[in-house]
């Protein structure tokens, strides 16, 4: 990882971060990588016992191997936090900045049948896609298996690439798909208080992991598929522009689990429900104003949204209905056009917290869902890393070695993680992996629902 980190442009990694007189972020990149300026914080604990043995690491689920088809809830991702990060890391940004130490973090755990690899950073340095196979990860294992020459270029490295996107061309896109249900100043503190109120009164939170057998995600889209081609949605349910229709596993997975992600709800059924899905923009800004055949570590996402109410999800509507709805909002509101005229309507200036803007009404519930499927990373090879590999040791085969758990934990002080939902992506089995938050007690009454019925129908 050093090595990366060394190299042209890659130095960002590096920075440590301090604050300008008006309390932005500034980037401090090193010169030279030493040991006055390293490149990132490296741990390392080393346990004499299989990872079985170990009173936490021991908890770390493995893909089911018996099941009778359906989801499973497991353990709390939290639960491995000590795992992945070091004794005294860095809290938050605070601390980063008073301790004057490099953004990423690295910290091995290994144990005699088994290696944990934690990477933390501050989120504002990367995305889930710039953290995965296509981003750090990906060239990490290209810079193991000694294939540096196949590292694409960085960019964004001297200024901000998207400083300007929904600014320089305010008012010469289309129109906002959703601008009428934008939010002024006062419903959107309306809102916000009803929020922090609804923590205030829940205060404690819980979250799972949960694993999606591939059977079961393969039935439920062969289901949502055979519904939306026999047309039996009426007009509404109709996906625009496509002979015919199609969703994909994503668009079934966020469909089905919003039902359970707002099954406390069930009881109001007039309340507004937004399905808030994070998109990647990188591939519309290829080219402009990302250069094509780069690497883009840095925050890249747009939202769009499915608004609903919880009615439509709990009474009238099938799953196929959301799924298209799902698909409906990514082809109609993930072009350039849409992107640019919401980014100028929701952060008309991103340095100043209080011109932000969504869209809904105060009364809603909002479900963010953030797929990491693309960013690959149960598939991330790491058999260079093994030892004795590629010597021809008996105890390795040389093939690849791909992660069989991966997790993630995100902490921010400024908004509870409450009602997001990650899809991590898909294991070797192609069975599904997500974790979410909720607050307590919500997901015992998820798992009665689950065990109670097939789960893939509404």
């Amino acid at each position: 990882m050093i090595k990366l980190v060394k190299r042209d442009g890659w130095r960002k990694l590096a920075s440590t971060i301090e604050r300008d007189p008006k309390a932005q972020l500034v980037y401090r990149m090193p010169a030279t990588i030493d040991k006055s300026h390293p490149a990132l914080t490296f741990s390392c604990l080393a346990y004499d016992v299989d990872i079985e043995k170990h009173s936490v690491a021991s908890n770390i689920p493995p893909p089911p191997t018996q099941h009778d088809g359906r989801p499973v809830v497991m353990a709390d991702p939290n639960e491995f936090g000590a795992l992945a990060r070091r004794p005294g890391a860095p809290r938050d940004v605070d601390d980063f900045i008073r301790r004057g130490l490099p953004q990423l973090e690295l910290h091995v755990v290994t144990f005699r049948n088994a290696t944990i690899v934690g990477i933390s950073c501050l989120h504002s340095l990367l995305d889930g896609m710039g953290l995965g196979r296509h981003g750090l990860l990906g060239a990490w294992t290209l810079v193991l298996q000694g294939r540096e020459s196949e590292i694409p270029p960085l960019c964004g490295i001297e200024r901000d690439l998207l400083a300007g996107l929904g600014r320089d061309t305010a008012g010469e896109t289309e129109p906002f798909q959703h601008a009428d249900r934008l939010m002024g100043p006062f419903r959107m503190l309306c809102w916000a208080g009803r929020r922090a109120w609804e923590v205030i009164r829940h205060r404690d939170e819980e979250a799972r992991i949960v694993w999606v057998p591939r059977t079961f995600i393969q039935q439920m889209r062969q289901d949502v598929l055979a519904e939306l081609e026999a047309g039996s949605l009426g007009a509404d349910g109709a996906i625009p522009s496509q002979q015919k229709p199609w969703v994909s596993d994503g668009d079934v997975l966020v469909a089905w689990w919003t039902r359970y992600a707002a099954l406390h709800l069930a009881d109001r059924p007039g309340k507004t429900l937004v399905v808030a899905n994070s998109y990647n923009l990188r591939r519309i800004l290829a080219g402009d104003p990302l250069p094509a055949g780069h690497i883009y570590l840095g925050n890249c996402v747009g939202s769009i949204s499915v608004f609903t109410t919880i009615r439509d999800v709990f009474e009238r509507r099938p799953l196929s209905w959301m799924a298209a709805q799902v698909r409906r909002a990514i082809v109609e509101c993930g072009t350039r056009s849409q992107i640019e005229s919401m980014l100028s309507l929701f952060m008309p200036d991103p340095r100043r917290v209080s011109t932000f803007r969504i869209c809904g009404d105060p009364g809603m519930h909002m479900v963010v869902f953030t797929n990491w499927t693309q960013a690959q990373l149960f598939q991330i090879d790491l058999a260079p890393a093994v030892v004795g590999y590629g010597d021809g040791a008996e105890h390795t085969d040389d093939g690849p070695v791909l992660p069989t758990f991966v997790s993630h934990h995100i902490s921010s002080r400024m908004w509870p993680m409450r009602d997001t939902f990650v899809i991590l992506g898909k294991d070797a089995d192609e069975g599904y992996w997500l974790t979410g938050t909720l607050r307590k007690g919500l997901w015992h009454r998820i798992q009665e629902e689950l065990q109670r019925g097939s789960g893939t129908t509404y």
